[in-house]
């Protein structure tokens, strides 16, 4: 039978080191995942994980378990992934891997384009994407590729609901008007 994650918290706040390994095997990939997509580097995005499984096991007896534990382990990942780039002061960077992508995401901003390919969408909308600012980049990424829902969005940023539908919105619509002014420049 599976035990779920507060079971394990459970039983490593209670002593048992090997519970915690159980954890750390469910989260090691999403853990890696989200702070690679946020530090870019493989080499740094390890040593950010290794950082995030200490954080998560010293705040262990924080954990409250009103939330699910991965949305918790999520949000210590993202942050602990936004100090290390705040830390070097460089600008965020990642590259996306095509079959990963959401072609969801060059649907909704690609939607009014005709005359192009899903693939042209699709690096279209990828190459913008990655001049966003490294804040609306991380929304893009949570809703379309990592499918999830804007309420897990908001505990994972620490923004209201409301503030994750409006900044996706407005990145939309930014987005979209940035393919608008590619093609009239195509045009020319």
């Amino acid at each position: 039978m599976v035990k779920d994650d507060n079971d394990y918290v459970s039983q490593v706040l209670a002593g048992n080191q090997q519970a915690f390994t159980i954890l750390v095997e469910r989260y090691k990939d999403m853990v890696y995942t989200i702070v690679k997509r946020v530090v870019g580097q493989s080499e740094e995005a390890e040593d950010v994980a290794q950082e995030v499984f200490i954080k998560v096991y010293h705040a262990l007896s924080r954990f409250r378990m009103e939330s699910k534990f991965s949305t918790w382990i999520y949000r210590i990942a993202y942050n602990t992934a936004i100090s290390q780039i705040r830390g070097r002061k460089m600008e965020f960077s990642e590259s996306f891997e095509e079959e990963r992508f959401s072609s969801s995401l060059s649907d909704d901003i690609c939607d009014d384009v005709s005359g192009m390919s899903h693939e042209e969408r699709l690096i279209l909308a990828q190459q913008l994407i990655e001049q966003l600012p490294e804040g609306d980049k991380l929304l893009i990424n949570l809703f379309y590729m990592d499918s999830q829902s804007i309420q897990q969005i908001a505990e994972i940023t620490d923004l209201s609901v409301s503030n994750v539908k409006v900044r996706l919105h407005r990145v939309r619509k930014r987005l979209q008007t940035e393919i608008q002014q590619q093609l009239q420049l195509m045009e020319v």
